[in-house]
Order: structure tokens, then C-alpha cells, then sequence
């Protein structure tokens, strides 16, 4: 939508009386007109029929300045029939007609609309507000137009930056999975070996845990290119918690093991399920499993607990490890966040880990949250998720 050029006064010094409801013209002029002059939006002042009837300084400027073609508007032109005829080749003027028409109607106390505006010199966006005022006097509708080119401009950067940045890490994600697969591979055969010694059988376990680490990231960079465009179906159907707890926890031992973890299980007798996709849920788990073995030192503890009301299950994940700056802990799920900041430590990952752990645990209608009293006394990382006998329809129904 264009603001069509404004009202070219010949005396451009001279101010538009503004009138003031309830007042008289000269209070109206000597208050508002001043005022109205020294603000940089393009403000007009409509009657109840939607005719112009003020306009400041920067209205008069926008149309000498811009050199558009359109017709002229200002004082004495009738806002609403302009819209009007702009509804065709605009679909944001015909939204201005019927916001100012409820406005003027009383319907609403007033609107805002962001449009953009071709000019000859460039692109323009602008924010357009309207207000009713009222004073006792002729019903007056106030409206302004707010030049936010640079807003705009500056989020359609920030929007291009991050669909570069998500087709970078789709393109890297793939590159580095290519030469992953025959690594690991090798690494399973070479272990397989007999021959090998003991100091050749560390070397190459060392290799085939850090090359399953490297496939892990990978994968975590491929999930959340896919959960942020949207690209992830869940399957979902009835999981039993305690397996799914049960089998992660098998799928950590090699790493546990390594670090000489020990794991404390905890959980109900009966049997809980929840409506999840079981791979996706797996993930969940051992991601938040990664996490505590990657920041527990060696021979720390990590308790896996699950919990249910009614209507939600939780399943805490608790360690001992370096623990969270409370302070921190708002900005955990965030892509590439790292409660360390620092380059050198030996475990860290990309920070993407648990952006995955949230995004999909939200795509299942639940949440995950993280507490740590402090520095140097350990994390717990819960997941709440709903429980199927919640979502279950009443027998007979």
C-alpha cells in the first residue's frame, strides 16, 4: 500500500491548523499544531466523515519529497474514499477502509497496520496507527504513518541470514556424514581383530566412540535444520516410560561405563505410557543422558527418576556434575548456547544438543526444564510429557 502524496502546501512555513475537540480552533493551533509539527510520523486528523482535516509538517514533506504520482492527498480529502479506490490493486487499503470505519463507528478505540510503500527513490515500510479521540466535541480520528524501513530492512536480513544459516548446516550436516559411516565401519572391524594389543584395541575404541560422537552431532544439526522448517513427522503410539528409560540408559553405557558413571534407576512399578514417537522420545532421553555424562566428572553419580500424576509423566535426569549458574539456566535450550563458554573444554559439543530436547519435546505437547542450586552441586534436567490415560477418551464415550 502506497500513502499517496501528501497535501504540497505552497506555504510550507506556515503551520495546518489542528483542531482540537472540544476546544476552539485557536486553543486547537496554538497547543497541537507545534506539537503535531516536531514529530517525524506522518500524521493526518480525520472528521467523522473520514475527511482530512489537519495534517502536519512531515505529511507535507512526504509528498514533495517523494515525487510519487498519485493523487493528491490532503486537506479536504475524503481518507475513506481513497482507500476505497486503492482496494483492487492493495489488499492493506482495504484493511485501512474497514479498520477506520470501525474506528469512526465507535466499533473499536483504534488499530495498527505494518505495509509496504513503493516510492521512486526506494522500498518503504511504514507502521500505520489510528486512534479515536474524543473530547466532548466532533468525533476525530487520529492517524499516523511511522516510517520503519530500517526495522523492516534490518528483520528481512536477520530472516535471510537465518535460512543461510540453516541451508549451511543442512549442507554440512550431510558433507560430514558422508566420510562418518566407512569410519565407523573400519573401527568395528579393526576391534574385531585378534592380533591387535591392548594399547592398538584403546586407540581404535577411542577413535569409534569419538567418531559415534561426531555422528550424534551430526544428527543433532540435521533435527533442528528439520524441526525449524517444520520437516519432522512424529509417529507416535503408545510407549511405556520405563523402557524407553531403560533403553537409553543401555544405549549411554559405553559412555558411562568410560567415565566410570555410576547410573541410579528409579522407577514405578507399574507400567506408565505416553502417547510419543519412540525413536524421537529415545532421543530425548539420550540427549539429556549425553548431557550429564558430559558434565559429571568421573565417577559421578546420575539418577534417572520417573514420576506421574493424572496427567503427566516426568522423567529426572540428575547428576552431580559442575552444576548451572542459575542465572544461565533461562538461556540452556537455545541453539548453540554452552553453560561453558570457554574453547578449551575437552567435552564439549556444538550446543545444539538440547535445543533438540526442547523443540521436540514441545512438538509432543510437553516441556523441559532444568535447576542446579549452583556452581559445583550438580543439574537436574526434567521432561514432562502427557500421560496417555489423560488423553484417552471416557469409557463410553
Amino acid at each position: 500500500m502506497t500513502p499517496p502524496p501528501l497535501h504540497r502546501s505552497r506555504s510550507r512555513s506556515r503551520p495546518v491548523p489542528v483542531a482540537v475537540p472540544g476546544a476552539d480552533a485557536s486553543a486547537g493551533l496554538d497547543v497541537l499544531a507545534p506539537v503535531f509539527d516536531t514529530l517525524p510520523s506522518l500524521i493526518a486528523v480525520l472528521d467523522a466523515q473520514g475527511r482530512i482535516v489537519a495534517v502536519n509538517a512531515a505529511w507535507r514533506r512526504f509528498g514533495t519529497d517523494s515525487g510519487a504520482g498519485d493523487p493528491v492527498v490532503g486537506l479536504g480529502t475524503n481518507y475513506l474514499s481513497v482507500c476505497a479506490r486503492a482496494r483492487d490493486a492493495c489488499a492493506e487499503a482495504g484493511e485501512v477502509e474497514d479498520g477506520l470505519r470501525r474506528v469512526l463507528s465507535g466499533e473499536t478505540d483504534g488499530f495498527d497496520l505494518e505495509y509496504p510503500c513503493e516510492t521512486p527513490e526506494r522500498p518503504m515500510w511504514f507502521q500505520l496507527q489510528a486512534s479515536r479521540w474524543e473530547g466532548g466535541g466532533p468525533v476525530r480520528v487520529v492517524v499516523s504513518h511511522t516510517d520503519v524501513t530500517a526495522r523492516a530492512l534490518a528483520e528481512r536480513a536477520l530472516r535471510d541470514a537465518d535460512r543461510r544459516k540453516d541451508e549451511f548446516l543442512v549442507m554440512l550436516a550431510h558433507e560430514l556424514r558422508s566420510p562418518l559411516a566407512p569410519l565407523l565401519n573400519a573401527a568395528r572391524l579393526v576391534e574385531r581383530t585378534e592380533t591387535l594389543s591392548g594399547r592398538g584395541r584403546e586407540a581404535i575404541a577411542m577413535v569409534a566412540r569419538q567418531a559415534r560422537q561426531l555422528s550424534r552431532l551430526v544428527d543433532d544439526l540435521l533435527d533442528v535444520s528439520r524441526i525449524t522448517r517444520g520437516k519432522i513427522a512424529l509417529q507416535r503410539r503408545p510407549v511405556d516410560v520405563g523402557a524407553a528409560v531403560r533403553g537409553a540408559i543401555e544405549a549411554a553405557a559405553a559412555e558411562v561405563q568410560a567415565r566410570g558413571h555410576r547410573v541410579e534407576l528409579d522407577l514405578p512399578e507399574s507400567a506408565i505410557r505416553v502417547d510419543a514417537d519412540p525413536v524421537r522420545l529415545a532421543q530425548m532421553l539420550g540427549n539429556l543422558l549425553q548431557n550429564a555424562c558430559k558434565y559429571t566428572p568421573d565417577g559421578g553419580r546420575i539418577g534417572v527418576s520417573v514420576t506421574a500424576d493424572a496427567e503427566t509423566v516426568e522423567i529426572a535426569i540428575a547428576d552431580d556434575g559442575i552444576g548451572i549458574d542459575p542465572a544461565k539456566i533461562p538461556q540452556l535450550f537455545e541453539l548453540f548456547h554452552q553453560a561453558d563458554g570457554t574453547l578449551d573444554r575437552a567435552s564439549g559439543g556444538l550446543g545444539i544438543g538440547l535445543t533438540v530436547v526442547r523443540r521436540l519435546v514441545e512438538l509432543h505437547g510437553g516441556r523441559v526444564h532444568a535447576t542446579s542450586p549452583g556452581a559445583g552441586q550438580g543439574a537436574t534436567f526434567t521432561l514432562a510429557l502427557p500421560r496417555l490415560c489423560a488423553l484417552a477418551p471416557a469409557a463410553g464415550s
